[in-house]
């Protein structure tokens, strides 16, 4: 039996929150949840609730007060009425009165409408109003209210993000603001035109635009954005790539475009020269503990794990004279684990990774090998004749690897760490020592997360029985020698099995992906996505052929066979599948297809 956690998302607490109405939400929302997951993995069936987690954070409310400019290239959209309110700080409450009061003359200005307090029921409201406090000047004055955030980015851009806000209930009568911040400074604006404000963040398309106020995502029609609203808004942002070329060029120098998805990792497609592997083991020490009343289930806790012993095994893919194995046995084991192989790792570094190794003179087979070469080592592609070829060597050994174009070569660097590898990490070997890593280094740790109490990996890369780390060194190791041979990649630079295959997929395949610039159709795949067992049946089929006898002529022949067969997903996870060139099909295509064979 497994168990499967499902979260709900934060809610705002205040003084006039209906603690029900949260609560029954997000019961719903968890079952909702659990019902889906359900559908969409084979073999999982629920079966009891075993903890219930509630986190409550302090909520730090966002004031909006003191008038902001807008930036000259949001104010020149016209989307947008910025109220100079400078004698208050109720920029909130005069952009809730212009949208009710609109006027076309000095929009900017107070005294182009009437007080927002003859306008607005603010009975309870102190100002500056917050984000919290929407909701009440929500119910107060029946209306609808979603809040987005103006962000600036390098270069001058500016993108709306959000929503920050988004309202429970939509109303007839729905306003958006948007929310700046500057020097310690709030405020918020009138949207006029949603869709006019982030024109320029959306992908290009002809037609009619429908804008979901929910992730700022656009359709092609009402009925798309209606069934989008209905079902798959999840009040994000959702961006999408675009055909324009990436800022950042690729492993060959050159820019392309951002829907198109390639191997680029062609740093992995050398061997880590040292990882390392590691083991911890505790013993059991008994506990007192108090009798519990037979009133209530209870558990019991009779032992606890004290950490005790250590070892890790050094292996080197250079030199094997530099392997190197390591114990420790003691109560003081997680703080002495931390401090040796601290002492290790930068002793590697010192001596192997911190200085290049010259190149070790060619012999004469290499030499001639190096003048025949046609192909590139590390791309795999032929060399041209606008392109250098140079010869590639080991950073650290100095020993030739072979011919290279020269920005392959140039690129292709040693990862600036030491993969270390633990048996059951994540399950139990981290919680040992994550204290102890945390106390002696000084700049802190990264951790990259599985969920709150299982940790997938550091971004520190700095008496046990020792039969555990050799057996988890000799099946790894070759595991990276049977991958490397196969893909041309060392799994010791991936974190998960998954990456490792994804990867190993583009570069095999060699393969550029067009990922979907149209929403509608990543909606159209998604739908299409369905877990659990799938058939094609029919309930009740009789047979009726010559061979009966009780044959009826005058119906159509049938017969009932029987199939046996095995690896049909297998078989399904062999064919071809498309990877770029994705349309919209038309009446007449749809009403008469025609299967491509592909290429």
């Amino acid at each position: 039996m497994s168990e499967k956690n499902f979260n709900c998302k934060f809610q705002v607490i205040s003084l006039g929150t209906d603690l029900h109405e949260v609560y029954v939400g997000m019961c719903r929302e968890i079952l909702a949840q659990n019902e889906e997951f359900q559908e969409r993995d084979s073999g999982w069936a629920f079966f009891s609730v075993s903890h219930l987690l509630l986190n409550i954070n302090k909520f730090e409310p966002i004031p909006g007060s003191s008038h902001i400019r807008l930036p000259q290239v949001i104010a020149e959209k016209h989307a947008c009425v910025n109220i100079k309110n400078y004698e208050d700080d109720a920029c909130l409450a005069w952009c809730l009165t212009a949208a009710l009061h609109p006027t076309n003359l000095h929009q900017d200005r107070t005294t182009s409408y009437p007080h927002y307090s003859q306008v607005l029921n603010l009975h309870g409201i102190t100002f500056p109003i917050t984000l919290k406090d929407i909701i009440n000047v929500e119910k107060l004055n029946n209306l609808s209210i979603n809040v987005y955030e103006l962000l600036s980015s390098s270069g001058g851009k500016f993108t709306v993000e959000g929503p920050i806000y988004f309202t429970r209930r939509r109303r007839d009568i729905h306003i958006n603001l948007l929310y700046l911040y500057e020097n310690d400074k709030d405020h918020f604006v009138l949207i006029k035109n949603l869709s006019r404000l982030i024109s320029s963040q959306c992908v290009n398309r002809n037609g009619s635009i429908h804008l979901c106020d929910g992730c700022l995502t656009r359709f092609s029609s009402a009925d798309k954005l209606i069934a989008h609203q209905s079902y798959d808004c999840n009040h994000v942002m959702t961006v999408l790539p675009t055909t324009e070329l990436k800022s950042k060029p690729n492993y060959f120098g050159l820019k392309t475009p951002q829907n198109i998805l390639e191997f680029n990792n062609y740093t992995f497609a050398q061997m880590a020269p040292f990882v390392i592997y590691a083991d911890f083991e505790s013993i059991l020490k008994p506990i007192d503990y108090c009798k519990q009343s037979n009133a209530k289930s209870f558990t019991e806790k009779i032992e606890e794990h004290s950490r005790y012993s250590f070892a890790y095994y050094i292996v080197s893919n250079i030199d094997s004279s530099l392997n190197k194995f390591e114990t420790y046995t003691g109560p003081d084991a997680p703080k002495i684990f931390i401090s040796k192989l601290i002492d290790d790792v930068k002793l590697l570094y010192n001596k192997y990774f911190k200085t290049v190794k010259p190149m070790i003179p060619l012999t004469d087979y290499e030499q001639r090998h190096f003048e025949s070469a046609e192909n590139c080592i590390i791309c795999q592609n032929p060399f041209t004749s606008n392109q250098v070829k140079v010869r590639d060597h080991c950073h650290i050994s100095g020993k030739y690897r072979g011919p290279a174009h020269s920005n392959c070569n140039l690129n292709f660097k040693l990862q600036n760490f030491i993969p270390i590898f633990f048996h059951n990490f994540s399950g139990y070997d981290c919680h040992l020592f994550i204290k102890e890593i945390c106390d002696v280094d000084k700049y802190g740790l990264d951790v990259l997360p599985n969920n709150k109490g299982r940790y997938l990996s550091f971004s520190k890369r700095v008496l046990v029985d020792k039969t555990d780390v050799l057996l988890l060194a000799d099946v790894f190791e070759k595991f990276r020698r049977v991958c490397f041979k196969t893909y041309g990649l060392d799994p010791a630079h991936y974190y998960t099995a998954p990456g490792l295959s994804w990867d190993a997929m583009l570069k095999v395949t060699k393969i550029k992906l067009e990922l979907l610039t149209d929403i509608d159709q990543v909606h159209f795949i998604k739908k299409g996505i369905h877990g659990g067992i799938s058939q094609c049946s029919l309930r009740h089929a009789k047979a009726n052929n010559k061979y009966m006898e009780n044959y009826d002529a005058n119906s159509s022949s049938k017969f009932l066979m029987n199939w046996d067969t095995n690896n049909l997903y297998g078989w399904a996870m062999s064919q071809f599948i498309p990877v770029s060139d994705f349309k919209w099909l038309t009446e007449n295509e749809i009403q008469q297809p025609t299967l491509a064979q592909p290429t």
